[in-house]
């Protein structure tokens, strides 16, 4: 078959070939014309942060210098967590080998005791039983808890009674929501321990200003945390408010960053 017959039989497709391989020519030709900088400059970039790839950026020393400032931000968590976890006093912590519950009841006789006595001396009012609820359980983590929460009351009320106040009319003790609960606690746990008084402003500022002092030797465990604070005046009494100090057991869960780099 010569040139002509083949151009006669196959003319259609050899036209709609030439057309779309001169539409490719022409397209080509536009995009090298208006993106071929871009696509060089692409590619110049790829082919350099390749070989960045396969060079080493941090040397030993990098490594070196990182790890102490690790080591130094533990440290200062450690500091900061001593700072802020709640110190509880010898005799609120159940001894190895003792009796949780024993040692939880003992301790509530005790304190409620010393506390009557001493609000009498001082005219205090105050609630029946300090609001100390009385426990049915001998689970060590939940009395342990409790515990940390009576040395708290013991001596923020006082606290409340050498100020000068003159009434305490509630007190709430409450465990942090994520203990027992499927969720769990977190970094920091809160038992919140909340008072509500009625006394002067001045006795009830005194109080604040006492549970912020330092740790001494006669006694007191350092600063207290507080939580959510109210007061307003009382509408019978000039001169009286009313005012609802929740303090707080802050715990610290100082493994927290070497359980997450285990994992």
């Amino acid at each position: 078959m010569d040139m002509n017959d083949y151009w006669q039989e196959n003319k259609r497709f050899l036209v709609t070939l030439g057309s779309g391989f001169l539409v490719f020519v022409i397209g080509l030709f536009v995009v090298q014309s208006l993106y071929g900088s871009d696509l060089s400059t692409a590619k110049r970039l790829r082919n350099r942060n390749r070989g960045d790839l396969n060079a080493e950026r941090y040397s030993a020393a990098h490594r070196d210098e990182a790890s102490d400032e690790n080591d130094a931000l533990r440290a200062a968590i450690d500091v900061l967590s001593q700072a802020t976890a709640f110190q509880p006093r010898p005799g609120f912590v159940v001894e190895p080998g003792g009796s949780p519950s024993g040692t939880y009841f003992t301790r509530v006789e005790e304190v409620r005791e010393d506390l009557d006595l001493l609000a009498s001396r001082r005219r205090m009012n105050y609630p029946d039983g300090w609001g100390i609820e009385m426990l049915e359980t001998n689970n060590l983590p939940e009395i342990e808890r409790r515990l940390e929460a009576l040395d708290l009351l013991e001596r923020v009320a006082r606290l409340a009674a050498e100020s000068g106040v003159d009434r305490i009319s509630r007190i709430v003790v409450k465990l942090d929501p994520g203990f027992g609960s499927r969720g769990g606690l977190g970094a920091l746990e809160r038992t919140s321990v909340t008072f509500s008084l009625l006394s002067s402003a001045e006795s009830v500022t005194d109080l604040i200003v006492a549970s912020q002092e330092p740790a001494s030797d006669e006694g007191s465990g350092g600063p207290l945390a507080i939580g959510q604070f109210s007061v307003e005046n009382e509408r019978n009494k000039i001169g009286s408010v009313k005012a609802d100090i929740e303090f707080q057991v802050v715990r610290v869960k100082r493994d927290l960053s070497d359980e997450e780099a285990g994992q």
